[in-house]
């Protein structure tokens, strides 16, 4: 698929002086261009217009079409009234390109800049150049992770994750490095939600601009005027004040939790795992489900907020939903109370299910989407647990999947084991055909079709 691209910046043409969209490749509509044109930065837009300074900006078009851009300070505007000329370079592109590169605009300008068509033009041309870009790029960077982990600590990047999932747009002060800072942020985020955060690293806020993530550069007084802007809220990063903080729920505290515990690989692994569908909205359920499945504590369920629609009522099973697990027994063999993997089952309260099934491999379109009892999703949270340690290189992952499996069979009817022998390998044969040339994905595909085994040796 071809990547089109445009060039706005400072100069006199024969259609118009000033700021202006100044070239554009030809599958760059014109409806584009005028939008385009909106969002194009202008005199003083940069905080910083040293020759070294850069943004990275990225939102997604009406049309639909991802726009990944770079803004440089570079030479004097044409009408020399002092300051540096602004020039903004957009690459426009669908979603296949985009998730190629794991929904990463970074990677994207890296690719782009490596083949040379990241280039600062003094005349720009009137007719640019579409053009492709090869190869791939991996769903974690776990360098990021452990940096901004490091240069912020648990807290405050529960606090950066909690504003990315929050109406609202978002100045964030308090930063040494925001191409650090956000490129950190969107490996703390799953591939499939990545495309739903727009940003820029070093443009003043404007209205024109509605980046829902935007950099606050100054002393108080300017975050005092940003804060000014109607829908705007600040968010200070370099605050160490408890009431801040707040109360960590869902994604966040998950990534909160990791972080702590240095359990960063073990997040690593979960944001590596394919779930087709996953959107921002889904990320409380799923943070929570995995800080349980992570404490061996019990599932619960996360209501969706208001706005996303009503839930079917906890009290009711989904209309043409039907029992996959039995009642008449227990879900356990061994019932000892010491082990905190061991899931009570004394509370048997039938639980909606949400839109989408949000553990691990229950992340795609799982057909046992009607199981909708605490002790049953608790099994199979246990069991994609098992999944997650596999891949983190666990010995006794084998082990541990057979006794978790001896409990699922125990508590599941025929129909319902049948239909997560099959989940799973339709999961293994996901990641299978996701490998490309991923060694880990390879690895990890080869750890799941070893606990296949266990699943299906006693069918």
């Amino acid at each position: 698929m071809q990547i089109e691209q445009a060039i706005f910046t400072s100069a006199r043409t024969e259609h118009a002086v000033g700021y202006q969209l100044v070239a554009r490749s030809p599958g760059v509509t014109s409806d584009q261009a005028r939008e385009l044109a909106v969002w194009g930065p202008s005199h003083d837009a940069l905080y910083s217009q040293g020759e070294e300074q850069s943004s990275v900006n990225f939102h997604r078009l009406t049309c639909g079409t991802y726009c990944v851009s770079k803004t440089v300070a570079s030479g004097q505007e044409y009408s020399s009234r002092g300051g540096a000329r602004i020039y903004t370079q957009f690459l426009l592109m669908p979603a296949t390109v985009l998730a190629r590169f794991a929904n990463n605009p970074f990677a994207i300008l890296r690719a782009a800049s490596a083949k040379g068509m990241l280039l600062v033009h003094e005349h720009p041309p009137g007719i640019l150049e579409s053009f492709t870009l090869a190869g791939r790029t991996p769903a974690v960077d776990d360098g990021l992770l452990a940096q901004l982990a490091d240069q912020l600590g648990p807290e405050r990047v529960s606090r950066l994750v909690s504003a990315a999932l929050s109406p609202g747009i978002k100045l964030l002060s308090g930063a040494n490095n925001y191409a650090i800072l956000f490129g950190g942020l969107l490996n703390y985020f799953p591939v499939e939600c990545r495309t739903e955060l727009t940003f820029t690293t070093g443009l003043r806020y404007s209205p024109r601009r509605p980046y829902q993530l935007a950099s606050l550069i100054g002393d108080a007084g300017e975050r005092r005027r940003g804060a000014r802007y109607e829908g705007v809220t600040v968010v200070d990063l370099e605050s160490t004040d408890s009431d801040v903080e707040g109360v960590q729920v869902g994604w966040a505290a998950y990534v909160a939790d990791a972080i702590r515990n240095d359990q960063l690989p073990r997040l690593s692994t979960n944001l590596q795992l394919p779930r087709p569908g996953l959107c921002l909205a889904d990320l409380s359920q799923l943070g929570e489900q995995l800080l349980c499945a992570q404490r061996g504590e019990r599932v619960v369920a996360v209501p969706r907020p208001e706005h996303e629609g009503i839930r079917p009522s906890a009290a009711q099973p989904r209309a043409g939903s039907q029992r996959m697990f039995r009642t008449d027994r227990p879900t356990a063999q061994n019932s000892g109370d010491s082990d905190p993997r061991n899931i009570s089952t004394k509370e048997s309260t039938p639980l909606a299910s949400s839109k989408r099934p949000s553990s691990f491999a229950f992340a795609m379109s799982s057909p046992t989407e009607a199981i909708d009892d605490p002790a049953a999703l608790a099994l199979l949270m246990q069991l994609d647990s098992v999944l997650c340690d596999a891949m983190n290189g666990s010995s006794t992952a084998v082990e541990d999947a057979g006794r978790v499996w001896n409990q699922i069979c125990a508590a599941f009817e025929p129909v319902a084991l049948s239909a997560v022998r099959e989940q799973y390998l339709r999961y293994a044969l996901s990641l299978w055909h996701a490998c490309g040339d991923s060694t880990r994905q390879s690895r990890c595909a080869v750890q799941v079709l070893d606990l296949l085994e266990v699943l299906f040796e006693a069918e």
